[in-house]
Parts: C-alpha cells; structure tokens; sequence
C-alpha cells in the first residue's frame, strides 16, 4: 500500500509544484495538502500518515504549535520542518527531537523527495508483509519474541495504526487519537492489512498489561457482537459505527469532529487575533483536572467544567477537562476570561 505524507503550507504553489515534482516516487507516497495547523489536525485525527511536514508559518495555527500538538498525541510520526528562516533559527523554535530535517525556503523539493524516502525505507527496514490478518501475523512476532515498531495499514477502510513490542509483548497502540487497549482492540478487528516493520521500539511502560491472547480473543469477541449488532440493525441505522458520525447529503458518512476541533475552529479568530499563545491537549494534566474535579465535588460546586489557572505570570490557562485535557494560553487573566466567556456562548 501507498503510504501517505501529510503536507502542511499555506502555500498552495508549493503544494502544486510538491504534488508534481515527485510524482516519481507515486508507488512508494502520496501527499495529504493540509493548508494551516488547524486542518492539519482534523486530517491526523481521521487520517494514518507515515510522517508530517510543516511550514512554521501559517494562518490560525502556528506550526510550532502544531509540532507540539504531534508530539503530545502522535510522538511516533517525525516531522519536517521548513521556513523561510535559518536551520539554526528553526532549531531553536523547534528542537531536534523528533525532526527529521530542516529546510530553508526555497529548497529544492527533489531534496525533500530524498529525506521521505530515506525515511519510509527506514520505517519499512524488517521488512513489508502485504494482505495478512493481524491476529495470526502478531501471535507469530509474539513467538519469535521480536522487538519492533510494527505500522499496520488496513486494506479495507485505509486507516492506520502503529503497535510497539518488545520481546514479543505489546507494550502499546495507537490508532488517530486512540491509545492503550481500545487502539490495540481495533487493529486486531481489521480483517486483511498491510504491516511495515521497523526493528525498534522506544522505551515505554506497558499500557497494555494482557497477554497478546488475551487482546486478540477480546477483538475477536467484539467484532462477532458488532456483526451481531449489525444484523438486527435497519439499513438506515447503517450498522454499527466505530466512532459517532453523521450523514452528509450524498449518503455518504463523516466523522463528528472532536471537542478539542471544535474549540479550534471556534477560537480561530482569537488565535489569529494573537488573543491566544497556544492551544493544545495535554494529559499531563490530567492529575491537576481531576484534583479540580475533586475539589468541586467536596465543596458542592458541581461538575468541572473549565477552569481558568494563574501562572504567577500576566500569563493565564484555561484548562477544559477531558481525556487528553485542552490547555488555552493566554496573554492575560482578563483575556482567558472572554475566552470562556466566547467558549460558553
């Protein structure tokens, strides 16, 4: 299968000549034209792409923050950067972790051809098994006790996953924004993938905490119920569905966007407005959401629900909980106040 790249830029003559200059390598790639970092996210969340490259300067999003954002919830996917500034300059808004190359514009897109490439020859260095069962060619990596980052690509609906195993355990999964368990539960339901096996794995705790076996058999278990499900359903009901979606006016079904999307394009204006530094989902605050949620309860306040924090700085966040909690930074207290104020509204 063609592995795709999502590109970027609000530039759409560079998107153009991108498109056209490597056509040479169709069989191996094909380009995703995001044209801000907003977009972007959309497409990484119902989208499964091998790596991103990204124009630092764009309209409503910055593209430093949306390498943040990709680190945060997609840190297996590297990045190419590109800008008009120097590499030094870049290195500095935006560290090599993660980062493949740097590219000064104007640069010449056959170079940027050969840092993909270089990459998805990497990315596919154990090898490329086309149209297996991921139950069956798992247990089989399981049994040889491989250490790999295994990209998972399902030849039926074209979504991706990525499944890391060390010694033949599986650590984790992940699937859009889907982790742990549930990412793992959907890979196994796929009937028929293509699997692109790097020999590594980063060093990470076990999400998992199941046997292989374990995980399989409860796939399996899911996908008869949802085949049951399906049966009894009426054809308008259209089946069971993986994630909730709604009907466009040709038939044909879309993926709701999230809450955190849906705040983007709701405070698009305020981002490029600069009445925003930064908005991104970060589960690290977890912890401090659900001591807020806590304090709310005891002291009969109600459900949290948005909660507005200072820094010790003029600076102040907006934290909305959540399972990757959404984190708004703003210039000034009084600022994250008309930002609830818009979100409320």
């Amino acid at each position: 299968m063609i592995r795709k790249i999502l590109f970027v830029d609000d530039d759409r003559v560079l998107q153009i000549i991108a498109r056209h200059q490597l056509d040479v390598f169709a069989e191996q790639f094909s380009f995703v034209f995001a044209n801000d970092g907003l977009d972007a996210i959309k497409k990484l969340e119902d989208g499964c792409f091998s790596l991103v490259c990204i124009d630092l300067i764009m309209p409503r999003m910055k593209g430093v923050n949306l390498f943040s954002h990709i680190r945060s919830h997609f840190p297996q996917m590297p990045a190419i950067i590109f800008s008009a500034k120097s590499k030094k300059e870049m290195q500095v808004l935006v560290p090599p972790a993660g980062v493949l190359d740097y590219f000064t514009k104007p640069f010449r897109i056959g170079k940027l051809g050969e840092c993909i490439m270089q990459y998805l020859q990497q990315e596919a260095r154990g090898g490329i098994m086309h149209n297996v069962s991921p139950p069956v060619f798992f247990q089989l990596m399981e049994m040889e006790a491989k250490t790999c980052t295994a990209r998972v690509l399902d030849n039926g609906s074209q979504q991706g996953g990525v499944l890391y195993f060390s010694d033949g355990q599986l650590l984790d999964a992940r699937v859009g924004m889907i982790t742990g368990l549930d990412a793992a539960l959907k890979v196994f339901g796929w009937n028929e993938a293509t699997v692109f096996i790097e020999n590594n794995c980063p060093e990470m705790e076990n999400s998992i905490n199941l046997s292989l076996q374990s995980v399989i058999m409860r796939a399996v278990s899911m996908k008869d119920e949802e085949s049951e499900a399906f049966d009894f359903e009426s054809p308008e009901q259209g089946g069971a569905q993986d994630f909730p979606s709604v009907q466009r006016a040709d038939g044909s079904r879309a993926t709701q966007p999230t809450l955190f999307t849906e705040i983007c394009e709701v405070l698009a204006a305020e981002v490029a407005a600069k009445r925003i530094d930064d908005i991104s989902q970060n589960i690290e605050r977890r912890s401090v959401v659900g001591a807020m949620a806590q304090i709310g309860e005891q002291q009969n306040f109600g459900a949290f629900q948005v909660g507005i924090i200072n820094n010790g700085t003029a600076k102040s966040t907006i934290l909305i909980p959540g399972k990757s909690p959404i984190e708004i930074t703003c210039p000034s207290e009084s600022h994250a106040k008309g930002i609830v104020k818009i979100l409320d509204s």
